[in-house]
């Protein structure tokens, strides 16, 4: 199926945006708040096609998606670009693939219904404020091979009580944590 663009229901409720598996990119921008139904369609899920070609979901590539709720990350991703989910208010979980390598400066910054949040291994690099503002995220197990986290990276995440730190781990900056009154790091 190449379609782009699939309605999941009557013009207005939403669709589901099918990423073809020829699409090497999610190029900057390309979704960016699409809020306005009179000009965008309302998009509610991303799904990539089995065997997907696309590495990479560029900078502000779903910014401001108010009503995405579900994205089936691609299994060749390696990067997330910087504020690539920021505010997508509605979005509640998300699982990297095995590919992901990098999570850029605030991926999914302010999206504050975010309650789960499966990262795998080989995920390398969570930069700074990747997961800042995530106020439903209660616990998170980051994977073993991560060696870097980015300054304040889980800054605001106030409902977070448990973080489980790999020893692989080898670069922490500074207030990663800042403003989580109740967490326990393990």
């Amino acid at each position: 199926n190449n379609n782009t663009f699939t309605y999941l229901g009557k013009k207005g409720d939403g669709i589901t945006v099918n990423i073809a598996k020829t699409v090497t990119k999610i190029n900057t921008y390309l979704f960016y708040s699409n809020t306005n139904i009179e000009k965008n369609p309302k998009i509610k899920e991303v799904i990539f096609e089995a065997d997907s070609q696309c590495t990479a979901i560029n900078s502000y590539a779903f910014y401001g998606c108010t009503y995405l709720t579900s994205i089936n990350i691609g299994a060749s991703i390696t990067t997330i670009g910087s504020n690539a989910f920021e505010k997508c208010s509605a979005l509640t979980s998300i699982t990297t693939p095995n590919s992901l390598r990098t999570i850029d400066e605030s991926a999914f910054t302010g999206c504050k219904v975010l309650a789960s949040v499966t990262l795998k291994e080989g995920l390398e690099t969570i930069n700074e404020k990747a997961f800042e503002n995530c106020v439903k995220l209660t616990e998170i197990k980051l994977p073993n091979g991560l060696t870097t986290i980015g300054t304040s990276a889980f800054t605001g995440c106030t409902g977070l009580t448990k973080v489980y730190i790999p020893s692989s781990v080898t670069s922490m900056a500074g207030f990663i944590f800042s403003g989580n009154t109740t967490l326990t790091v393990y």
